[in-house]
């Protein structure tokens, strides 16, 4: 192993039940050694001499080697569910690698409150503290590097999308990044941008957002469906009740055929009931202009589209059930007016980057 950053295999890693994925309850020093690297650093802090803290206005190019114990993580900054079973063994692996060869690629932190706050490598300091707790190793000091100075918080969390080089985030993680930047007033193209995707995946991976429940995250955790299954279930579904109940039949389905993990096979009479709801849904393409959102006045309005015999009967386009659902949701956001001679439907930005990617469009 050259390097703790990646995913290597080991034929028995270890209990990962084992792994604390707890940053508070994993900071806490449970080993003579450990006990004696907190009892430095805070003897350190009372004398006022935490020359450690000082090397922040130092280059961000360099590495600096510091106590473990003084680096800090924000809870609930970092998307990643540490909790998930493909992560505790992540983590497991990561910190049986670094009981050997110690930590290779430096981890990012950026200062501020004169502490040491991690923006990439939580697993690397999960693994850090489980080597030093758990397996007796003594690493008296771990790399790291800084941000530039001049990132800002929105920055900071973007990058987990971009540095993720060792495990990449799955859907559900994703999803609450693009979240977060979302909420610090990102628009979809930019995240896009950064992510290397299309605007329409980053509307479904709000759209997982929102339709995630503990309930899901149960299962999740419990390695009943795989992020990538319920991204898909999520996108076809029309509510968080409804992914909710997918999932459960899909597991119920799956146990009793002797699997341990639901997939899209076990779906067949879930997506059968969601056919049946939509199968008299089509899409028209023709006579239709799609626009930015728009507003009906109050004062103006829709006209009813006058039957008109004379007229061709609108171009049906065959698509899956599954398009069909997301379709007929984003024709239901809609805000839509109806003349003689075109019908102007206003979809939000994030519908409309959605219908474009359903068709196939390019952005």
């Amino acid at each position: 192993m050259v390097d703790n950053d990646g995913d290597d295999n080991f034929e028995d890693i270890g209990d990962l039940e084992n792994v604390v994925v707890d940053f508070e309850k994993a900071s806490v020093a449970r080993t003579d050694f450990a006990k004696d690297l907190v009892t430095q650093y805070e003897t350190l802090m009372a004398a006022g001499n935490a020359s450690n803290l000082k090397i922040a206005g130092q280059s961000m190019a360099l590495v600096h080697y510091v106590n473990p114990f003084i680096l800090s993580i924000k809870r609930d900054w970092n998307a990643r569910q540490h909790s998930t079973p493909e992560n505790r063994r992540h983590v497991l692996q990561l910190a049986n690698s670094i009981s050997e060869v110690g930590v290779l690629e430096p981890l990012t932190v950026y200062a501020e409150d004169n502490r040491f706050w991690i923006t990439n490598g939580h697993c690397r300091y999960l693994a850090v503290m489980h080597a030093i707790n758990e397996m007796g190793a003594e690493i008296g000091t771990v790399p790291i590097k800084f941000e530039d100075k001049h990132s800002s918080e929105a920055d900071r969390i973007a990058s987990q999308i971009v540095r993720n080089s060792g495990k990449k985030l799955n859907p559900l993680e994703m999803a609450r990044v693009v979240k977060q930047l979302a909420n610090y007033g990102w628009s979809h193209s930019k995240i896009a941008k950064l992510a290397d995707v299309s605007r329409g995946y980053i509307a479904q991976l709000l759209s997982l957002h929102a339709t995630t429940t503990p309930e899901i995250e149960e299962l999740l955790n419990a390695g009943k469906v795989a992020p990538s299954f319920v991204a898909r279930v999520a996108y076809a579904a029309s509510s968080p009740e409804e992914v909710g109940r997918i999932l459960k039949d899909a597991v119920a389905t799956a146990t009793a055929a002797g699997k341990k993990k639901a997939s899209a096979k076990h779906l067949q009479v879930s997506f059968e009931e969601m056919k049946a709801a939509d199968n008299q849904v089509a899409m028209s393409t023709s006579n239709v202009a799609t626009t930015e959102p728009t507003t009906t006045p109050a004062e103006k309005p829709a006209q009813k589209l006058a039957s008109r015999p004379s007229s061709p009967a609108p171009q049906e386009v065959a698509v899956s059930s599954d398009k069909k659902r997301v379709a007929k949701d984003i024709f239901r956001r809609a805000s839509i007016r109806e003349g003689d001679d075109e019908v102007l439907i206003g979809l939000k930005p994030a519908d409309y980057a959605l219908l474009r990617e359903l068709l196939g469009i390019p952005s």
